[in-house]
């Protein structure tokens, strides 16, 4: 298992690399790891594995619950990716990344990376905002 340190547009993260899907990682073990004071401190945990041919991005939030996916996070993970050689993204292609949102459909562009996020929707009992008076 390799693991490394990444960060994007003011997010930072912990990154292990485990194309085999072999790491059994855990909410308690994804809080310490995540933890600033007693850890290496980051906003997330990602572990890089394999969705048979498709790379995933199993995402974790600091606290350790299991998340969707992570915008800033999927940037750090192409990047982590490309820069190691294990995928390559020239300009005007795209690299997909499952997880558990659906796949991502991740560019390079001048800027670094840009990830196409989907539509947005609101759920129905969601409240945008909710006043008294």
């Amino acid at each position: 298992m390799i693991g490394t340190y990444g960060h994007g547009t003011e997010n930072d993260f912990v990154l292990i690399f485990d194309p085999e899907n072999r790491v059994e990682i855990t909410a308690a073990q994804v809080r310490a790891i995540c933890d600033r004071k007693t850890g290496i401190g980051s906003d997330g945990f990602i572990r890089i594995g394999k969705d048979g041919e498709k790379w995933f991005m199993d995402y974790r939030n600091a606290d350790g619950s299991i998340a969707e996916m992570c915008g800033n996070g999927v940037r750090v993970y192409a990047r982590y990716l490309t820069e190691l050689g294990h995928a390559t993204l020239d300009e005007g292609q795209t690299l997909a990344i499952a997880t558990r949102a659906g796949v991502k459909d991740v560019q390079r562009n001048l800027a670094g990376f840009a990830v196409d996020m989907g539509r947005w929707k609101l759920e129905p009992k969601e409240l945008l905002v909710h006043a008294d008076g």
